[in-house]
């Protein structure tokens, strides 16, 4: 791929992704280079590598008169990782000089911005979107038995514990709710559902990779290019994004590949899904920053001996094709013919060597918004057959090494089976390498859901980033024994000691544990107080608050379904007189009963039947990340109930001798001493307790059974068109 008399190892980018929610520029770009300073420093101990901040990102960035788009490039983290002996070349935050090239070049890749416009003109309330997923996943739209069986309870889930919570947040915080519920989890729905924010999103991937990419070639033949026979060597690019961001990344990286008849619009993919909607929309900044590259491109070079400017030009137009069918060989003589393309030029496609997704949602967004990725090979019965047309750009020959990696905890990421399955997944990515090594579930992060922002704080995830991918090119032989990217299902790696067993404390011990103390802190001022010192509102608000957080009654959505006439024909007489006073789950009875589900979709969510694949594939995956839970609810659940059944029945007796001992003394019935209100307190929590444990059990045999293993029977979810 690479010619000429260049350095033996090429500019190495590195390109930072976000995930969902507001984001500040380089935010999440700081964190990666100061793992990255980190790993390049082992032989240096006891530098301080976190003390980089945004600003300081923000400060060396390359760019013209602070417009445009750039990268920043440090001293002390070479791309060699041999370069790293001299002392001096530590990293400190000083920008690179003299050795401007040869160390990594580190790229924030901001979108939020176009999400926090689309979201306050387009988004959907979280209810609605959530109930209209769910419709969309069912017959006729979707047939039955197509979904994996996650997505329901998943769906569910989200309706039945993150509305409440919704409702209990803006009462208290506003802002809060609108933070959570509009700039957090409804990014979800406005990628998945609002087709031109994924359109420029994409664009905006594009171009600025066209942006950086020519801007490594003005660099080069401005300050770099030591003799006029050296030849221009295209930099390498690694793609490392996060959560939503990885979604966005994986979108761009396909749709890159795709013909220019697909992306300008000449041409509609059969499956509707093609060209995407909003990616020829030119942003405002798009032709300022073109413009002044191109010229940067046509100025005199820093030395006499280098090539001028139209030489510059023209030996772009000769490398990329585009380049010249778009803006001619020869220098152009007016701004007009300078105009920025609708389409990106996509200059580096052929140049991105490497994809990370960490925390990644792909393969969830394939099943829940299939209908947006029909032109990945999705089909089933219901949809047309003709999506086998080659939409594909014919001369690809580059395929990108896509590595996924997540943590067991993390509720939004996962294996990505039904992705890599997809008949033209292949086309863009390179699949020799076996699924087992560049698709890995480990478990390191031990408190769920935190678990999906750890990621960036985990050293030694980094270290094999870095020096078993990066540096390391892949071979098709890394499976066998001794080899570098064994270390990612290697034991040590893969699973920290005693992660396991403290989530399954937090999923099945903790949260109910600090439900069980709310309320029962609630319900001991409530009747104690009201039982020894008589009636106040305050008792009387202190049980009904304990109550309430558990179960209430919602006659407001009844009262929105008697709305419907034939909803009330379907009532008899008694059900039309109970619906409105009919309990739902309370903010706590939410909280358990999520916990619990969210554990058991996390473990359906690693679920690999073996009839899915052939002998080999199965033999690959049998390396993965295996949920051994038999046995394990038992093991944490029955020591825990044993306990509460012994503090439970020593403090009735407590309570049982306390009392006697008062009316003994004559102080029955009148305030009691301190410590037998402690008795009091201590009886009520652990029967509280106690019930929830029983919850806890009700809700797990539940989703157990809800979310039993689909049959051998039941058709593939993704088959070739």
């Amino acid at each position: 791929m690479f010619d000429g008399n260049g350095p033996s190892c090429p500019r190495h980018y590195i390109i930072v992704v976000h995930g969902i929610g507001e984001q500040r520029h380089n935010e999440t770009t700081v964190e990666v280079v100061n793992r990255f300073a980190t790993a390049r420093a082992k032989d240096k101990p006891g530098v301080p590598y976190a003390a980089l901040l945004p600003g300081s990102l923000s400060s060396l960035s390359m760019r013209r008169k602070g417009g445009g788009h750039g990268w920043s490039e440090f001293k002390g983290i070479p791309i060699d990782p041999a370069e790293n002996v001299d002392q001096s070349e530590t990293f400190d935050g000083t920008r690179a000089t003299e050795k401007s090239g040869n160390n990594f070049r580190f790229v924030d890749m901001r979108w939020s911005d176009l999400l926090q416009t689309h979201q306050t003109d387009f988004g959907s309330p979280p209810e609605r979107w959530a109930a209209a997923l769910i419709k969309r996943l069912q017959p006729p739209f979707t047939p039955v038995n197509w979904s994996a069986n996650w997505v329901m309870p998943l769906l569910c889930e989200i309706e039945q514990t993150l509305m409440p919570m919704k409702g209990l947040l803006t009462y208290y915080s506003k802002e809060a709710a609108r933070a959570v519920f509009q700039d957090v989890i409804g990014d979800v729905h406005l990628y998945g559902d609002y087709a031109r924010t994924r359109g420029q999103a994409v664009r905006r991937f594009h171009r600025v990779m066209d942006e950086i990419h020519l801007r490594d070639y003005v660099q080069w033949c401005r300050f770099e290019r030591t003799s006029a026979d050296e030849n221009y060597v295209p930099p390498n690019y690694t793609v490392i994004a996060h959560s939503l961001g990885s979604v966005l990344s994986f979108d761009a990286l396909v749709y890159a590949f795709a013909k220019e008849s697909i992306r300008d619009g000449t041409d509609r993919h059969t499956s509707g899904c093609l060209p995407f909607p909003g990616y020829t929309e030119r942003e405002d900044s798009d032709q300022e920053s073109w413009l002044g590259l191109l010229s940067e491109l046509m100025r005199e070079p820093r030395r006499p001996n280098l090539p001028r400017a139209a030489e510059n030009w023209a030996g772009l137009g000769t490398r990329y094709a585009q380049f010249k069918q778009c803006h001619g060989a020869t220098m152009p003589k007016s701004n007009a013919s300078l105009l920025y393309h609708d389409c990106p030029l996509l200059l580096w496609r052929d140049h991105v060597k490497h994809f990370i997704t960490l925390g990644s949602p792909i393969d969830k967004f394939l099943t829940l918004w299939h209908h947006n990725y029909r032109h990945m090979g999705l089909s089933h019965h219901s949809f047309p057959h003709a999506w086998s047309d080659n939409w594909l750009d014919d001369t690809n020959r580059h395929r990108i090494t896509h590595y996924n990696l997540c943590d067991e905890q993390d509720p939004v990421g996962h294996h990505l089976d039904n992705t890599q399955e997809c008949p033209n997944y292949g086309k863009v990515f390179n699949t020799t390498i076996p699924v087992a090594y560049r698709d890995v579930v480990f478990r390191r992060y031990s408190v769920p859901g935190v678990a999906h922002v750890q990621y960036w704080k985990d050293q030694a995830l980094f270290d094999h980033l870095i020096h078993e991918v990066i540096d390391e090119p892949p071979s098709p032989q890394c499976h066998s024994a001794g080899s570098h990217l064994g270390q990612f299902v290697s034991k040590d790696f893969i699973e920290v000691d005693g992660v396991y067993d403290m989530a399954l404390v937090w999923a099945y011990i903790r949260i109910p544990l600090i439900t069980s103390v709310i309320t029962g802190l609630l319900l001991s001022y409530g009747w104690i107080g009201w039982r020894y010192w008589g009636f106040s509102l305050s008792s009387a608000v202190a049980l009904l608050a304990g109550i309430l957080l558990w179960s209430s009654p919602r006659p407001f959505e009844v009262y929105r379904k008697e709305a419907k006439t034939e909803y009330v024909a379907r009532q008899n007489w008694l059900m039309k007189r109970l619906l409105p006073w009919k309990l739902r789950r309370g903010i706590l009875a939410n909280s358990v009963a999520g916990s619990v589900a969210w554990r058991r979709i996390l473990i359906l969510l690693n679920d690999h039947p073996n009839q899915a694949f052939d002998a080999t594939e199965a033999e690959e995956r049998n390396v993965r990340l295996s949920l051994k839970t038999r046995g394990n609810f038992q093991r944490v659940f029955r020591p825990r109930v044993i306990w509460g059944i012994v503090i439970f029945l020593s403090a009735a007796a407590g309570t049982w001798g306390g009392r006697a001992h008062l009316c003994v003394m004559a102080d029955c019935m009148v305030r009691p001493p301190l410590w037998y209100v402690s008795i009091l307190v201590l009886l009520t929590m652990s029967t509280v307790y106690l019930c929830s444990m029983v919850y806890v059990g009700l809700i797990f045999k539940r989703m157990k059974k809800t979310m039993a293993p689909a049959s051998t029977t039941s058709p593939n979810r993704i088959r070739p068109s």
